[in-house]
């Protein structure tokens, strides 16, 4: 298998710690073990001292897939296999589903992984554009429109990355009911379904669905805890199986530290989400009056939900060459279009503590209104 290079991957690692604000990153601003433990209820870390650094079951330990179903309505620990990352199992999850010549229908633009992978084992890719005239919105007629007697595998990214629309349940249901009746199934991407805007606790899961419904999750880009490199996949115990059979090549099973502190997150998630939320909602109401100050140069979408959004640029000049000003002129780094393919669009983090924030705008502020 020959895979191309991942764009955005080289983006973030050439200038994520080269910068005074970072707003390319895609997740909350990340936490340290002393501040994860105090929003958890612990005051030290006597969870790790006594934490034996055993193997751990390659389908992940029992007390943390338990923790992870207690996320979801109708979700049993055995629908659950952990993984290193979502990354670990969209990668198992393609490579156990897809033959070369199926068909596979994907939202776009989206993390690359979702479509180079199934593209690298031979499948045709059918593209679900967002469209940012329609406020990016899931427009599910449309969307189930391109499935067809020749589709074998769908995949809805919700909430999505970058534009931040979320697929209602209604849209969901239908693009599975479409999906069934040409015998393919559904994959929901749902890094984001811990943070929507509103005042609900999490998004509905496409994994509620239905048995036959696959579904990604994680706590990497909720919850501030990336270098846990938790994620997990969702589905029918069949499939899950051949696809814990095909991570025994792979990671093979996660570090017991990374286990037990996910387990903990999860279990105390309403506390580490609430200041999380608390910090994203801040940074979008700060960001909104500074788009609407430049209107001439941006068109932009309020997310509904997760981390990232997806203004329009309106300047004559690529995304990598304006991502590239905004570095070296203010020391700012926002991820370009260019990362997804597309052009004329930058994707900005809402994740970082929000003086930060306030601070990148500035800085943003001090090149774009020049030009």
């Amino acid at each position: 298998m020959k895979i191309p290079p991942f764009l955005m991957e080289e983006w973030l690692s050439g200038f994520r710690f080269d910068v005074e604000c970072n707003l390319a990153e895609s997740g909350m601003r990340d936490l340290t073990l002393r501040e994860l433990l105090a929003l958890c209820g612990r005051s030290d870390a006597g969870l790790l001292e006594n934490l034996l650094l055993e193997d751990m079951p390659t389908n992940g330990s029992p007390y943390l897939r338990q923790a992870i179903a207690q996320c979801y309505r109708r979700v049993q620990p055995d629908d659950i296999l952990v993984t290193t990352g979502t990354g670990e199992a969209l990668f198992v999850f393609f490579n156990v589903m897809l033959e070369p010549g199926d068909e596979v229908v994907v939202s776009f633009p989206a993390f690359q992984a979702l479509y180079e992978i199934p593209k690298a084992i031979g499948a045709k890719i059918v593209l679900y554009e967002h469209r940012l005239a329609e406020g990016w919105r899931f427009d599910a007629k449309r969307f189930c429109s391109l499935i067809g007697d020749r589709t074998k595998l769908v995949v809805v990214n919700t909430p999505h990355n970058p534009t931040g629309a979320e697929c209602p349940v209604e849209a969901m249901e239908a693009i599975v009911a479409k999906a069934r009746d040409v015998g393919a199934k559904v994959l929901f991407d749902e890094h984001y379904r811990f943070l929507p805007h509103d005042d609900r606790d999490e998004i509905f899961s496409g994994a509620d669905l239905a048995d036959d419904v696959f579904a990604t999750g994680s706590i990497t880009k909720c919850f501030g805890a990336m270098g846990l490199r938790v994620g997990w996949l969702i589905g029918e115990k069949a499939v899950l199986a051949r696809c814990r059979d095909y991570r025994d090549y792979l990671t093979h099973t996660l570090s017991p530290i990374s286990e037990a502190l996910t387990a903990l997150a999860l279990t105390h998630r309403r506390q580490i989400l609430a200041a999380n939320k608390a910090i994203l909602l801040a940074n979008k109401a700060r960001l909104q009056p500074w788009m609407d100050e430049r209107k001439p140069i941006f068109e932009y979408v309020p997310p509904d939900a997760g981390v990232v959004c997806y203004p329009r640029y309106h300047l004559p000049l690529p995304s990598r060459e304006l991502a590239e000003r905004l570095i070296r002129e203010a020391s700012v780094f926002c991820l370009p279009a260019h990362s997804f393919h597309m052009e004329g669009h930058l994707r900005i983090g809402l994740g970082s503590p929000p003086d930060r924030f306030a601070v990148a705008l500035e800085k943003m502020a001090s090149v774009v209104d020049r030009m």
